[in-house]
C-alpha cells in the first residue's frame, strides 16, 4: 500500500509539471509569434536583476530547508517573471552581484523583444546621485532560457506546494534540489551592452540677503508682521537651488553567504544534464520484442558523484551505478535488456528513468550547503515497435575506430584524431541509417567544447561498412570522451568511447616530471558493488609547495578524481575511491593513477607527472571468482578450427574452495564446453583434503580451491559463421568472446536455426543464406545434411525436409536461400538410434521410439554444397512441457525408470528421482517395480544416448 501511494502521490506532481508545461507553451503562442534573432554579443552574465531580489528571498528559505517561507517567495518569482514575459514591467526593483558587492536600486524595465528558442531581450535602466551629477545606467540583457525559466519556477512551485501539503517522500527533496539547480542556470542573462550617462547639477549660487532700514522706536504702536505671501516669498528665495535634488536609489553591501551562494554566477555547482532517452530495439520477432533503454549524460560546471540511474518501464527493472563524473564528462547508461514484450504488429513500450547523484562545488569536488545534497532527474520514454520486419538488430554491430595524425598509434597535443565508423551486418536484408557521434575536444588547457559529425551508412548483407565522421584536433592534453549512436529505421545502436591526450614529446622544462606516485595499498581483486580503495603517496621533489591532481582510471575511464597540496621536499598521501558499478563485466582490467601539478593559485596548465598502472580483478559479488577466454586463432576461416583458453581464478577467502556448474555456452544457450551427458549428484560439500590439486572439473562441476587458477583449453572444429561464447559459473556470466569466421571462395554462406531450443515432437528450420562476393556465375548443389554427426540426407528420414537441392547465383541475382526442415519425431529417433523390431514390448505394447532419448542435448546441423561451401549451425533438444493424465502412468513411469538406468548405465552411483517425474514415481512406484522392470528391463539397460565424442565440448556431433 506504501508504494501506491508513494506512486499515487507523485502522479500528482507530474500532473502538476505537465500544467506548468503546457502554461509555458501557451505563453510562447501568445507571445513568441514572430520571434527576433538571438543576438551573439556576449558581455558577461549574471543572475537576472529583474528577478534577483524575489530568487534571493525563495534560495534563502531553501537554503534553509523552510518551505513555508520558500512558497510565498516562489510565488512572488513567479508573478514578476510573468510580468516581465508578457512586457508588463515598468518600475521595478533591481538587484546585483557585481565586482564582490551587492548593488539594489529602483529602475525602469523596457524594450522588450520575444526571440528565438524562448528567449528575451530587454533593458533596465536605474539611476544614482553622485557629486558631480546624476548617473543614468542603462542596460540590455539577453535572457536565453527565459521561457524554459518560467516552466522551471512553476515546477519548483509544484514540489514546494507539495511538501507543505504533507508530502514527505524524500524524492521531493531530491526533485527540488535539480530543479532550483536548473532554475539557477535558467536564470542567468547575457549582458548585450550597457552606457551610461551623467546630468550634471546646476550650479547652487548663493543668494543676497534682504537689509532692512533700522526701524527708531516710537510711541507704541502695532507691530505689522509680513502676510503670508512675503513669508513665501522669502523662503523661496532662501532656497539654495532651484534645482531639486532627486534621492538616490542606489546602495551597496556586502553580501551574506546564502545571497553569494544565490547570486554569484561563478560560484558553480555540479550539474548532470540529461541530453536525450532512446529505447534501443534488442531482440524483434512476429510475437514479441526486447529492448534496452539508453540515456545520454554530460556533466557541467563542476563533478558529480553517486550518479546512479533507476529504469522501470515494460517488462523492465534495472538500475545501474555509474560513480563519480569530472566536469565536461559525457557518458551512456544502458539498462539491462527487458523481458519479452508480446503483442500483434506492433507493441509500445514505456516507463521512466530516475537519475540521482551528488553535485560538487568549487576548486576541488567539496562544498557545504545546499550543493551537497542528493539531486534527482526523471524523464519517461516511449516508442512503438513493429514486429518482425526482417532484422535482427542482435545482429547489427556498431564500431569506432580512431587514428591519429601521425600513425603511431598514441595521441599527442597538437595532433588531430579522425574518427570512423564501422557497421558490420549480419542480417540477410542490408541496412541502412544514420550514425551520428558527438566529440569533446580541449579549447584550452581548463576548457572543452563539442563538435558534432553525422554520415549515412549502408551495410550489405552479411558485410561491413566503414564510413568517416571528420577530424578533431586536440591541442592540449587530457582524456576527452565520445558518445553518439546510429539509427537504422526503428533501430538503434548507441556506443561512447574517449581519446586520451598524451603531452608533446619537448625540451621544454615544464614536462619534466618530478612529482612521484608510490602506491602503498592496490587492491588486485574487487567485487561488482563494492567500493575499492587505493592509497598512493605524493612525493614532491621541487623546491616549491605545488597543487597536485590525481586521476583514476579503470581501461582507460576516468572513475576518481582528488587535488590536494604537497609542500616541498616532503611527501603526501591520498585514497582514490572507485565505486564499481553492479553491472560491470567481470574479467581483469588495467588500473592506472597519474598525477599532474601546477603552482598554487595558478590557473596554469596541468604539467603531467608520475603515473603506475597494474591490473584488477573484478568479480561478481555471488561468486568469488574471476575468468577470461582467449580464442586463437580469431578471426578463423570458415571450416577451421579454433582453440580457447579459459581461465578462471578463485579470489574467495570464505571457504578452503568453491563449487559450482561451469559451460561455456552460444548465445542460444547452447553449451558447447564441457562435455557432460549426465549430472552429478552426490556430497553436496567436498572436505578440503580432496583437492589435492588446484581444482577438480568433473561432469561440468568445477572445484577450485581458493587462491587458485583453473587453466584449460578445448577446440572447436570446423566452425562456418560467426559466434559469441560465454563463460558461466551457476549461470553468473565471467566473460565472452566473439570469434568471427571468414569465408573463402566466391560465395558467402550462412545457416540460422529457428527455434533454437525444440520440444520434443515439434520441427525446427534452418535457413541457409548466400552470397555472390564476385562477378561469377555460380551454382552450388545441396550434397548432404548431417544431424548429431549422422548423415540423414539424402536417403534418410522423411523427417528432414529440404525446400530446394540446389542455388544459383548470378551478378543480377547475388542472394539466394534454401530451407532445411528437421522434425525431431519418432521417424528420426528410429533412424538416428536404430529400430529394434525383436522387442513386441517397444513396437506393440508403448508403440515408442526411443525420441526421448534427444531430450537435454544440443546438435550440430551441418549442410555440406558443391564448391567446398559448408555451414552448420546449433539448436538444443528439450524434454517434453507436460505429460498426459493417468492414462499415460505407465508409459512416464517407464520413462523414468529409463532414465534412471540411462543415468546408471553412464556410471552414476548416487540418484535420486524427483523433479516433473516425482508425483508420477509416487503414483506408480509399485505398478512400475513389478511389471516394467520384469518385462522390459533388458530395454532400459541398453537405451541408446546421443554421442557427444571426445573432443572437449557437450555439443552432439561438433
Amino acid at each position: 500500500m506504501t508504494a501506491f501511494l508513494k506512486d499515487f502521490s507523485m502522479a500528482f506532481i507530474e500532473v502538476g509539471f505537465k500544467y506548468n508545461h503546457y502554461e509555458a507553451w501557451a505563453l510562447e503562442k501568445w507571445k513568441w509569434t514572430q520571434p527576433a534573432e538571438a543576438p551573439t554579443a556576449n558581455n558577461g552574465e549574471l543572475i537576472n536583476p529583474v528577478l534577483a531580489n524575489p530568487w534571493v528571498l525563495f534560495y534563502v528559505g531553501y537554503y534553509q530547508r523552510d518551505y513555508q517561507k520558500m512558497e510565498p517567495a516562489i510565488e512572488s518569482l513567479r508573478g514578476a517573471a510573468y510580468k516581465l514575459l508578457t512586457d508588463q514591467s515598468t518600475s521595478t526593483s533591481l538587484m546585483f552581484y557585481k565586482d564582490l558587492s551587492l548593488i539594489t536600486a529602483n529602475g525602469e524595465v523596457g524594450g522588450v523583444t520575444w526571440v528565438n528558442d524562448g528567449g528575451l531581450i530587454f533593458t533596465a535602466t536605474s539611476t544614482s546621485v553622485t557629486s558631480t551629477g546624476i548617473v543614468t545606467t542603462k542596460t540590455t540583457y539577453y535572457w536565453p532560457n527565459a521561457l524554459n525559466a518560467y516552466e522551471l519556477i512553476g515546477n519548483v512551485y509544484t514540489l514546494v506546494k507539495a511538501r507543505n501539503y504533507g508530502n514527505a517522500n524524500v524524492e521531493l527533496d531530491w526533485m527540488l534540489n535539480q530543479k532550483v539547480a536548473e532554475l539557477r542556470e535558467a536564470l542567468k542573462v547575457i549582458v548585450i551592452e550597457s552606457s551610461t550617462s551623467v546630468t550634471p547639477l546646476e550650479p547652487i549660487e548663493p543668494i543676497d540677503p534682504i537689509i532692512k532700514d533700522p526701524i527708531i522706536p516710537s510711541p507704541p504702536e502695532p507691530i505689522l508682521l509680513p502676510d503670508s505671501s512675503t513669508t513665501s516669498s522669502i523662503e523661496s528665495t532662501s532656497t539654495l537651488s532651484t534645482t531639486t535634488l532627486p534621492e538616490s536609489t542606489t546602495t551597496t553591501t556586502q553580501p551574506d553567504e546564502i545571497t553569494l551562494l544565490a547570486l554569484d554566477p561563478n560560484n558553480e555547482e555540479g550539474r548532470l544534464v540529461v541530453d536525450s532517452v532512446d529505447v534501443e530495439v534488442v531482440e524483434v520477432t512476429s510475437d514479441y520484442v526486447t529492448y534496452r533503454v539508453v540515456v545520454y549524460l554530460h556533466v557541467e560546471d563542476n563533478a558529480v558523484s553517486n550518479v546512479n540511474a533507476e529504469f522501470q518501464g515494460t517488462e523492465l527493472s534495472d538500475s545501474k551505478s555509474v560513480g563519480f563524473l569530472y566536469p565536461d564528462d559525457s557518458l551512456v547508461v544502458e539498462s539491462a535488456v527487458s523481458g519479452k514484450v508480446y503483442g500483434s504488429g506492433q507493441v509500445t513500450v514505456s516507463g521512466t528513468v530516475k537519475i540521482t547523484y551528488t553535485p560538487s562545488s568549487g576548486p576541488t569536488p567539496n562544498s557545504v550547503g545546499p550543493a551537497n545534497d542528493e539531486r534527482e532527474i526523471t524523464k519517461s520514454y516511449s516508442k512503438t515497435i513493429t514486429l518482425d520486419e526482417g532484422v535482427d538488430p542482435s545482429k547489427i554491430y556498431v564500431s569506432i575506430e580512431t587514428y591519429d595524425e601521425n600513425g603511431d598509434g598514441t595521441v599527442t597535443a597538437g595532433e588531430d584524431v579522425t574518427f570512423k565508423v564501422v557497421v558490420e551486418n549480419d542480417n540477410n536484408a542490408n541496412v541502412a541509417g544514420v550514425c551520428r557521434i558527438d566529440v569533446r575536444y580541449p579549447i584550452s588547457s581548463s576548457d572543452t567544447s563539442t563538435r558534432s559529425f553525422s554520415v549515412s551508412v549502408n551495410a550489405p548483407v552479411g558485410g561491413s561498412a566503414t564510413e568517416t565522421f571528420g577530424s578533431v584536433h586536440y591541442a592540449w592534453s587530457g582524456t576527452f570522451t565520445y558518445t553518439g549512436e546510429c539509427s537504422f529505421d526503428q533501430y538503434t545502436k548507441s556506443f561512447s568511447g574517449s581519446v586520451t591526450v598524451e603531452e608533446s614529446d619537448s625540451t621544454d622544462p615544464i614536462v619534466v616530471k618530478m612529482i612521484d606516485v608510490v602506491p602503498t595499498s592496490w587492491p588486485s581483486t574487487a567485487r561488482l558493488g563494492d567500493s575499492v580503495e587505493f592509497d598512493v603517496d605524493l612525493v614532491n621533489t621541487y623546491s616549491v609547495d605545488k597543487s597536485v591532481k590525481v586521476k583514476l582510471e579503470v581501461d582507460g575511464t576516468t572513475v576518481n578524481v582528488v587535488e590536494t597540496t604537497v609542500a616541498a621536499g616532503s611527501s603526501s598521501g591520498v585514497i582514490l575511491i572507485w565505486n564499481v558499478p553492479d553491472d560491470f563485466p567481470g574479467g581483469e582490467y588495467t588500473v592506472k593513477i597519474e598525477a599532474w601539478s601546477r603552482n598554487i593559485g595558478s590557473d596554469d596548465p596541468w604539467n603531467p607527472e608520475d603515473s603506475e598502472t597494474k591490473p584488477i580483478q573484478v568479480g561478481h559479488p555471488d561468486l568469488p571468482l574471476i575468468g577470461y577466454l582467449e580464442v586463437y586463432p580469431n578471426p578463423v576461416e570458415a571450416g577451421g578450427n579454433v582453440s580457447v583458453h579459459i581461465v578462471v581464478k578463485n579470489i574467495g577467502s570464505a571457504s578452503c574452495f568453491y563449487q559450482g556448474e561451469i559451460a561455456l555456452v552460444d548465445d542460444s544457450g547452447a553449451v558447447w564446453w564441457p562435455e557432460r551427458d549426465y549430472v552429478l549428484l552426490g556430497p553436496e560439500t567436498w572436505p578440503c583434503a580432496i583437492l589435492e590439486n588446484d581444482y577438480k572439473l568433473i561432469n561440468g562441476v568445477l572445484t577450485i580451491a581458493s587462491g587458485k587458477t583453473m587453466s584449460e583449453e578445448t577446440t572447436f572444429k570446423g566452425l562456418t559463421q560467426n559466434t559469441t561464447l560465454h563463460l558461466k559459473v551457476n549461470g553468473v556470466e565471467l566473460a565472452s568472446v566473439r570469434i568471427n569466421v571468414i569465408q573463402p571462395g566466391p560465395v558467402k554462406a550462412s545457416m540460422e536455426c529457428k527455434p533454437t531450443v525444440v520440444p520434443l515432437g515439434k520441427p525446427t528450420q534452418c535457413t541457409v543464406h548466400f552470397e555472390l562476393k564476385s562477378a561469377d556465375t555460380v551454382t552450388l548443389s545441396l550434397e548432404e545434411i548431417d544431424f548429431g554427426g549422422k548423415k540423414v540426407w539424402p536417403n534418410g528420414p522423411s523427417s528432414v525436409i529440404v525446400s530446394e537441392q540446389s542455388v544459383t547465383l548470378t551478378p543480377m541475382n547475388m542472394q539466394g536461400e534454401l530451407t532445411i526442415t528437421i522434425d525431431i519425431d519418432d521417424e528420426l529417433a528410429n533412424y538416428y538410434f536404430g529400430e529394434r523390431p525383436w522387442d513386441p514390448i517397444d513396437r506393440y505394447i508403448f508403440k515408442e521410439s526411443f525420441v526421448g532419448q534427444f531430450a537435454g542435448y544440443t546438435y550440430l546441423v551441418k549442410a555440406k554444397f558443391s564448391n567446398g561451401v559448408t555451414v552448420s549451425d546449433v539448436f538444443a533438444v528439450a524434454e517434453q512441457s507436460g505429460f498426459d493424465e493417468a492414462v499415460d502412468v505407465a508409459t512416464k513411469g517407464k520413462a523414468i525408470v529409463s532414465e534412471v538406468t540411462r543415468l546408471s548405465s553412464a556410471g552414476k552411483k548416487f540418484v535420486t528421482v524427483a523433479g516433473k517425474y516425482g508425483k508420477v514415481v509416487n503414483g506408480a512406484m509399485v505398478f512400475v517395480s513389478g511389471f516394467f522392470l520384469v518385462t522390459d528391463l533388458h530395454d532400459w539397460l541398453f537405451a541408446p544416448t546421443p554421442n557427444t565424442g571426445n573432443d572437449g565440448n557437450n555439443i552432439v556431433g561438433g
